[in-house]
């Protein structure tokens, strides 16, 4: 059977180690830094994922009590004027100017106030007195300038008054609704028509919400409506006050989020699934066909528990979106924040990128550092394989590079050594026996024979029959020179034996090594993902108290202009009081000329009853005087006593505004308190984000170190397994001797398998060397080993020559 040639190996294995041990080096670091860098890229996605769904959340749970508190704010301001004087008398008097224009009133004042009004459709509220020279234009000039100025400011679309019949008896905006009957078709179905039967039978200071919904009146916009009653002094009703609003507050309120980014959009929807509005930052139309099918929407109005949606948005593109509910009495809405899809996963992108970039440094600096590790035992192996081809070409006398190093390779160049010794001994007995091999021929004979043996690799070559007196000498070194050949081969095969056991045993240590590193590793990196998260949470703690301080300080601020306006308030009401002081000296004034004009009321109707006939008329003017004389005098003690009420009444005003403005004053030095206190918090907040920024970056750097021990663990294992080959190969080499049967049941012949090396045995030393001192220099560990003593040549041997030649010699069977 053919013996396989180098040809036939496989490319992996047959590759030489100089490519191979970089390669598998830089191979297995960039698989693990793929790994690494593909689970941390997704624990970062998942952590984006979870930010932008906080935002969100926060985003919408803000905007929604804003959009509460509004309606709220509304709803407060709506009871306040239908409570007032100044809207009853104004209904009172629009009441009367309507029911003095007849049956014909809503026809004559829809004609005035709208088809001949010269303003245009939306600015007809700029229309102060029609030319019907009516009534009801008079007292629309005088009324409308201020309720156009309430509807104006509080940034409502239309302020209608309502009379208990239902009949819209004014509205600013002078719409459809000016002059019809809620009650009647076709406005007794809508929401303006229920809001006002809701309010009409309410109580005084309750306000009804319709919600909102298009206007067919108003060209099919987006309208609510806010319906409160309007009660007399005695708690008769007199109408109910109507305020139409559209959603341009609410659109005011749901822009200007910079959290949502420069595409992050907001958008109210109704009950029935219909957009109310939009933030103004929206771009382009409402695209979805069915928007109350969308998720997000879905969600908001409490149909679905959808959370984070990643889908179509308002306008069909690819969003990121989320909704919840806002309800307030009378409607239930929904309020949906939208993102981009691109702009929200554009860290992500980034992220990715730079992972890529930070994998492919990886992958060169470990294959830098790989070839640089493997080019120094490269380069040992190399120089032992030159001695060995040197010592084939009997060049003794070269050096043997590294046969002082403490580790295998040096184990094996010292042995190299001492064959190179011993081949040179030979070397010089064999040219002493060619000088004498003329006279000595029959010793020749027998000793070539022995030699002969010898060359073929049979230790078992001595020369058992004596030889003459003067050439015992010879027989007996030539004997020694075979025996001492026998205990170095011996010595070597179970030296190279010892190796491959003891070489086995550090390639496990290794390997067991390299996995509790690796497991080491992957907990200090969890334990800086750990690090690195705490720290985000007391840099995030720290930023909130900052803003805490901030908000009490400026609430501090506001409590000490809360007490100069409280000082003020005493101020003024003591200016009050003494002015209602003088109106009480010129009231008594007016019922001295109310008692006087009654006096001369009397005399005149005496007068005129003297004058008879002529002075009759006379006496009718002088009763009516004298009539209401004294209904002055009487309204004069009304007033009075009003004002002494009111006087009694800012006393007491007084008296509380100076407790409030102790109490303010307390308040402020509360506030001072507990500023200084959250300077302190914020102070220890920010020291403790930054020890622990310190300590984050410690587990890092100590994360990065344990990652290079495993690799090192790693590059040692395999260098370990590569030294068990190499003392394989090495006791087969030692095979092709054959050893006497007397030379010990250890050492195998050429024929026999070799017996399992035992691990713990003591390395058998060669003869005549005497093995280096290792010792650990220092705290680094670094090995110093003490120089070789020299080799001690034996006095007693006597050179013979040897012959060695053909094919089948020691040296090519070595």
């Amino acid at each position: 059977m053919p013996e396989p040639s180098i040809t036939d190996t496989p490319p992996l294995r047959g590759m030489r180690l100089s490519r191979k041990l970089p390669l598998v080096n830089a191979g297995v670091g960039i698989v693990l830094a793929a790994a690494l860098v593909i689970s941390g890229f997704f624990q970062a996605a998942a952590m984006m994922d979870r930010y932008k769904e906080r935002i969100l959340e926060t985003v919408l749970d803000e905007r929604s009590k804003s959009l509460v508190a509004w309606v709220d704010g509304v709803r407060s301001s709506v009871a306040t004027q239908a409570a007032g004087s100044a809207m009853q008398i104004a209904l009172g008097q629009f009441f009367g100017a309507w029911q003095s224009g007849g049956e014909t009133a809503a026809a004559d004042l829809r004609r005035a106030y709208q088809d001949e009004n010269p303003n245009p459709v939306d600015e007809r509220a700029a229309l102060d007195q029609a030319d019907d020279e009516s009534f009801y234009s008079s007292t629309h000039a005088r009324l409308h300038p201020g309720l156009r100025a309430i509807v104006r400011d509080g940034g409502f679309r239309d302020l209608m008054l309502v009379s208990t019949s239902g009949r819209v008896i004014y509205s600013v905006a002078k719409t459809g609704e000016f002059g019809a009957n809620l009650d009647e078709e076709p406005f007794a179905g809508t929401r303006l028509g229920a809001a006002f039967a809701a309010a009409a039978e309410g109580e005084a200071g309750s306000v009804t919400f319709s919600g909102f919904g298009p206007d067919p009146a108003r060209r099919g916009d987006q309208i609510a409506y806010f319906a409160a009653p309007v009660l007399a002094m005695s708690g008769d009703p007199l109408g109910v006050l109507v305020y139409a609003i559209d959603p341009g507050p609410i659109s005011a309120l749901l822009s200007d989020v910079p959290a949502l980014g420069e595409t992050g959009v907001m958008y109210l929807v109704s009950d029935d699934g219909a957009v109310v509005t939009v933030s103004r930052n929206a771009e382009g139309p409402v695209a979805a066909p069915d928007v109350a099918a969308l998720p997000q929407v879905a969600a908001s109005l409490g149909r679905d528990d959808a959370g984070l949606v990643v889908g179509p948005g308002l306008n069909g593109a690819e969003v990121i979106s989320l909704g919840t509910g806002a309800t307030v009495p009378g409607a239930e809405w929904g309020l949906v924040a939208e993102i981009d899809a691109k702009e929200a996963t554009a860290e992500r992108q980034a992220l990715l990128r730079s992972m890529l970039w930070q994998l492919a440094a990886v992958a060169v600096i470990v294959g830098i550092l790989s070839a640089l590790q493997t080019r120094g035992l490269i380069r040992r192996i190399k120089g032992l394989v030159r001695a060995v081809k040197r010592i084939e070409a009997r060049e003794y006398q070269s050096e043997i590079e590294g046969a002082l190093r403490p580790d295998e390779l040096g184990d094996i160049a010292r042995q190299l050594v001492i064959l190179t010794d011993r081949l040179a001994s030979a070397e010089e007995v064999e040219a002493v026996r060619r000088s004498e091999a003329e006279d000595r021929a029959r010793a020749m004979e027998e000793l070539t024979e022995a030699l002969n043996s010898l060359s073929t690799g049979d230790l078992d070559s001595t020369i058992r029959q004596p030889f003459a007196p003067d050439l015992e000498p010879l027989r007996s070194d030539f004997n020694s020179t075979v025996e001492t050949l026998c205990e170095i081969i011996q010595s070597v095969t179970l030296n190279a034996e010892k190796i491959a056991g003891g070489s086995a045993d550090v390639a496990e240590a290794n390997s067991d090594l390299s996995r509790r590193t690796e497991t080491q590793a992957a907990a200090l990196q969890e334990t800086a993902a750990a690090m690195d998260e705490l720290s985000q949470s007391v840099q995030e703690a720290a930023s909130n108290a900052a803003e805490v301080e901030r908000t009490v300080v400026a609430a501090r601020s506001e409590a000490e202009k809360s007490g100069t306006v409280v000082r003020d308030a005493v101020g003024a009401m003591s200016q009050i009081e003494q002015s209602s002081k003088k109106i009480n000296l010129i009231i008594g004034v007016i019922e001295d000329i109310a008692f006087q004009t009654n006096l001369l009321a009397l005399n005149a109707g005496v007068e005129a009853a003297r004058a008879g006939e002529v002075g009759k008329g006379f006496a009718v003017v002088a009763t009516e005087v004298r009539s209401l004389a004294q209904r002055s005098s009487e309204n004069a003690q009304e007033i009075r006593q009003l004002i002494s009420e009111s006087a009694a009444h800012v006393e007491d005003g007084v008296l509380l505004v100076g407790n409030a403005g102790e109490a303010l004053e307390k308040i402020v030095g509360s506030v001072g308190t507990i500023a200084d206190l959250i300077s302190q918090i914020t102070a220890g907040a920010q020291e403790q984000a930054s020890g622990l920024t310190e300590v984050n970056s410690g587990v890092s750097q100590l994360d990065e170190v344990t990652q290079q021990n495993a690799a090192m663990a790693e590059q040692v294992t395999a260098a370990g397994q590569s030294l068990k080959v190499e003392a394989k190969a090495l006791q087969d080499l030692m095979r092709h001797f054959r050893l006497p049967r007397n030379a010990g049941a250890g050492m195998p012949d050429r024929h026999s398998q070799p017996e399992a090396p035992d691990a713990s045995a003591d390395i058998v030393p060669p003869p005549e060397v005497v093995a280096p001192t290792l010792e650990f220099d220092g705290p680094d560990r670094r090995v110093r080993s003490a120089p070789y003593p020299p080799i001690e040549r034996r006095s007693d041997v006597v050179a013979r020559p040897v012959v060695i030649s053909g094919e089948d010699s020691i040296w090519q069977n070595f």
